[in-house]
């Protein structure tokens, strides 16, 4: 490809629920030079984050993508040209860069990455931002100790993965949940936790009584409710829950939903804790070289479900809400 011409994925219309293939399509276009304090970058590999699917409502806490608008999306690369002085060609670099082949952003919104002995998308999955998501998720806002019963929702994901696998590090009996019985396998089998529930087989809080029979301590929630209002029936006094996502309610921002069962909070002296990885940007350096320390003795696996193409995008995509991925999932131009 010329580096006169950009493949982007741009925003066609906003869903209604699930996201469709016609959410987006695919254009080429000019791509401009970098002006004055801008890097040119070429696209290596694009996150694929269940945040990008708030970002496709008219309406977002943080931002949306504008109809016509290239779609956003973290992702890792190298510069191409530069016209700041913190960067020169060939130089590894992070940012919200977009669905996109090449990118032409602030040098000031960009991340220099040093450079490993390892695959640059790397810095997207264990060493990005589901990473250290997990990592002070779990380490961070409540003290993982033996004994404690730890549960961990979407347990074969990108974030819930290392979050039970740090967790059985600290010493906790772990069980996810999970969608199917190979990923429950997955759960138990690669990752190493204790137990596994199916989700998708139904009677959720009969699986869970029986997988959990002294109830749980540490909920960590990727999903949001209904699950949850399941989980706090089934909290221990003095239980933490930890709000980390609720990919359940991302369909339909204009009606998010509460747990029901939240008396459960007072009744059994629950805590309830939220957090973004936002929170710790100062702290990365940390998170990075803990998890860094657990990868390379083989305590903490990661996944990556990686898929070429930029016409691939909706379709990969949507597994983040149909479960058909493990781990990360990613793609490249």
């Amino acid at each position: 490809m010329s580096e006169s011409v950009n493949t982007c994925v741009v925003l066609a219309q906003r869903p209604d629920g699930m996201p469709t293939a016609d959410c987006w399509r695919v254009e080429t276009r000019p791509l401009p030079a970098p002006a004055e304090g801008e890097v040119l970058v070429a696209i290596e590999t694009i996150s694929i984050d269940p945040a990008m699917r708030a970002w496709m409502n008219e309406f977002c806490y943080v931002g949306c993508v504008g109809l016509g608008e290239t779609m956003w999306g973290f992702a890792v690369g190298e510069v191409v040209a530069s016209r700041h002085p913190g960067f020169v060609p060939g130089d590894k670099v992070r940012g919200l860069l977009g669905v996109q082949a090449f990118s032409v952003i602030s040098g000031d919104e960009l991340e220099k990455l040093e450079v490993l002995d390892e695959p640059l998308s790397n810095h997207l999955s264990i060493y990005g931002m589901t990473g250290l998501t997990a990592y002070f998720g779990i380490t961070d806002l409540v003290e993982v100790r033996p004994g404690l019963e730890v549960l961990v929702s979407t347990a074969a994901g990108a974030v819930g993965s290392v979050v039970a696998q740090i967790a059985k590090l600290r010493g906790a009996r772990v069980v996810g949940i999970a969608g199917g019985p190979d990923k429950c396998r997955f759960c138990i089998d690669q990752l190493g936790m204790d137990d596994c529930v199916d989700y998708k087989a139904g009677e959720l809080e009969a699986q869970l009584h029986k997988a959990m029979p002294g109830g749980v301590d540490i909920y960590f929630d990727n999903v949001g409710v209904p699950t949850l209002d399941i989980v706090l029936n089934q909290m221990n006094e003095f239980g933490s829950i930890i709000v980390c996502g609720a990919i359940n309610q991302f369909q339909n921002m204009d009606e998010v939903r509460g747990p029901t069962e939240y008396l459960r909070i007072p009744e059994r002296k629950l805590s309830m804790l939220g957090f973004t990885y936002f929170h710790y940007a100062e702290r990365f350096p940390e998170g990075v070289a803990a998890l860094r320390e657990w990868v390379a003795s083989g305590q903490v696996k990661f996944f990556e479900d990686h898929m070429r193409g930029l016409e691939n995008f909706p379709a990969h995509f949507i597994k983040l809400f149909t479960g058909a991925h493990r781990g990360k999932l990613c793609i490249s131009p």
